[in-house]
């Protein structure tokens, strides 16, 4: 049985009825398949920005005509793409936090979903991944404990279960 913490109200010590948090929850987690969408278009954005041979164009238009293809609203805005500061900053790099969200939940399913305080497969990550620092390349790392495939059902899981 699980323990429930920290469901009180903090002025009146009275409990927080599970249902309220649960419809917290849901309404929380209600766009989150939107804001990934948006990160998608942020990152095909951010490498277009980027690509070899550089893109031909005004930059407003290529983050308009990406907006139209892929998102689920059409692009009405005009300056977005000057308000969100990544772009010069991460220079084409902005796809590796969701490249990131794809490995974490490989690492999560395949190992850690079933019982997350596995002591073993906890030292195994110390020893095979964290132990090294920077010492050797992330994706070596990466591949070292996970293998060379990435399974793209753990992250829809991930998604999945970030919305429950």
């Amino acid at each position: 049985m699980r323990r429930r913490r920290g469901r009180k109200n903090s002025k009146s010590g009275a409990s927080i009825p599970l249902s309220a948090l649960q419809s917290f929850t849901r309404k929380r987690n209600m766009f989150v398949g939107h804001d990934m969408l948006t990160q998608i278009i942020y990152a095909t954005v951010d490498q277009l920005y980027h690509a070899r041979p550089p893109f031909r164009g005004r930059s407003l238009d290529i983050a308009a005509e990406v907006q139209n293809r892929l998102g689920t609203l059409p692009h009405v805005s005009p300056s977005w793409p000057a308000r969100f500061t990544h772009f010069s900053g991460y220079a084409a790099a902005y796809y590796s936090y969701l490249l990131a969200r794809v490995y974490s939940s490989n690492i999560w399913f395949r190992y850690f979903a079933a019982d997350p305080l596995n002591k073993a497969e906890g030292e195994r990550l110390r020893q095979a991944f964290l132990r090294h620092g920077s010492s050797i390349e992330p994706k070596a790392l990466l591949a070292r404990y996970i293998g060379d495939t990435l399974d793209m059902n753990c992250f829809t899981k991930d998604l999945h279960q970030t919305t429950q």
